[in-house]
């Protein structure tokens, strides 16, 4: 009866009352579940050596709810910032890793029936600009009728190789409608690049992902100092960030210098914070100009590349205030493809204040706008023929009229009549009810001149910011 009674006392030290645990707050609910581990390991006559109760009944609800486990996951991550997260199994690429495909740019679904209709049309691919609507059921890609097939095949059918051709029959109203559609890059990849002018490379930057992308940059790089050419146009904008480690590489394949560019803070072994000090290697291309084009929605690696080449005096950058993402997050990539990602790194410039929040501030401020493409860009075709294996300014315009209409890629040889260009233009043709022929026709150039007008007549982004950028390598102002 005395043990009875002692027990009892020593319940009532830590609970305070024999309320229920409804009258708790969860602050306290948790140090009452501690107590007790800690009470039941102290007097329980069956606790053994290494027992952990509370951690032993976590076990036993872990195994009795499954979906448990992801909420303690989930409120466990999210009570820091918005950057710490728990990604669930099967996301983390999805969320991680920037999506694209080659395709002509269209969401298919399926109606009741079965049949494959068109949900979505993204402006960024051929269907758009040919007149592909929401709603068009799809009757055969290629000759293969969609009947009975299902949406994701009908997909599957609409992508293919870059540059290649589908020919999509759609069902509108009771009409049957054909359109020549050619597959293009839809999404964003992640590193391309071009030569400008003369003297000048332009490089478009939009993920620091994969080693994949930095050593395309690399070959890039070594392409445009083979050729001699000195300046070089780094687009950064939308580029919202990826491996910080891939971009102090960007950054040291274009530093010429050795200097600090970077300190990177993290906690120690103890909990207090250290700091790794970054300096650049000196080894990077040695150029005339490297202009950094950036924006507000360039972020996170993004900003240490702009941070730490311009702080060194090693680029211009130009356009507008950065996101300001100065933290660094550690991915921990768990065996079931889930993800744990914990902000675990402070990311200070060199020659500037913690940017975090506050974006970083360009040495040229320049605002882009929605305006009609200048006059100096227009241009239209002589109405003349022009037979296969033509090569002169002629051909080299009806190339560009193509490409800026949506039925042909950029080419270095756009002077050249060959056969790219025979099938753009046949393309072309039959989505506009023009019979094919050999060569091109007065016929089409009339055609090709109206569409023009109309494509110069819209309303677009115009980059002055990248005209900001040419000038400034031109003039140095």
């Amino acid at each position: 009866m005395f043990r009875r009674i002692l027990a009892l006392a020593l319940t009532l030290a830590f609970a305070a009352s024999c309320l229920t645990s409804l009258a708790f707050s969860p602050e306290e609910q948790y140090e009452i579940l501690m107590e007790t581990s800690e009470f039941i390991k102290a007097y329980s006559l069956y606790s053994e050596e290494g027992d952990e109760p509370l951690r032993d009944a976590l076990i036993a609800l872990l195994g009795a709810n499954p979906g448990l486990y992801e909420q303690l996951m989930f409120s466990m991550l999210s009570g820091y910032d918005e950057y710490t997260m728990y990604i669930p199994a099967g996301m983390y690429d999805e969320l991680t890793v920037r999506a694209n495909y080659v395709g002509v740019g269209l969401t298919v679904s399926q109606n009741e029936d079965g049949t494959p209709v068109i949900t979505a049309v993204n402006e960024a691919g051929s269907a758009y600009r040919a007149g592909v609507r929401e709603g068009d059921v799809i009757y055969s890609v290629d000759g293969t009728l969609t009947a009975g097939l299902g949406f994701d095949k009908t997909a599957d059918l609409l992508r293919g190789e870059q540059d290649t051709f589908a020919e999509l029959v759609v069902l509108r109203g009771g009409e049957r409608l054909t359109f020549i559609l050619r597959r293009v890059q839809i999404g964003t990849p992640e590193f391309s690049s071009k030569k400008l002018e003369k003297d000048i490379y332009y490089m478009k930057y939009n993920g620091f992902d994969t080693e994949a992308g930095f050593l395309r940059f690399v070959e890039a790089l070594k392409a445009m100092q083979k050729e001699g050419i000195k300046n070089l146009i780094l687009d950064l904008r939308g580029n919202t960030g990826g491996s910080i480690e891939i971009a102090f590489n960007v950054i040291n394949a274009l530093a010429p210098v050795s200097e600090v560019c970077f300190g990177v803070g993290f906690k120690d072994a103890n909990g207090e914070m250290d700091w790794d000090v970054i300096t650049t290697e000196g080894t990077g291309a040695k150029l005339d100009k490297l202009v950094l084009l950036v924006d507000k929605s360039s972020a996170s690696a993004a900003e240490i590349v702009m941070a730490g080449l311009t702080d060194i005096g090693c680029a211009t950058a130009i356009g507008t205030y950065t996101y300001g993402k100065a933290r660094g997050q550690y991915h921990v990539v768990l065996d079931d493809g889930s993800a744990v990602v914990v902000t675990s790194l402070q990311l200070i410039p060199a020659a500037r204040h913690d940017y975090n929040e506050k974006g970083l501030e360009p040495d040229i401020e320049v605002q882009n706008y929605i305006g009609q493409r200048p006059v100096s860009e227009r241009f239209s075709l002589r109405e003349i023929a022009l037979n296969p294996g033509n090569c002169s300014d002629d051909t080299e315009r009806l190339s560009r009229a193509l490409t800026a209409l949506g039925y042909l890629g950029e080419r270095e040889k756009a002077y050249r009549f060959d056969s790219a260009l025979q099938t753009a233009l046949d393309a072309l043709r039959l989505t506009h009810g023009l019979s094919r022929s050999r060569g091109s026709t007065a016929e089409d150039a009339r055609l090709i001149n109206s569409l023009l007008e109309q494509y110069f007549s819209e309303d677009t982004l115009i980059d002055a910011q990248l005209q900001r950028a040419l000038t400034y390598i031109r003039t140095g102002k």
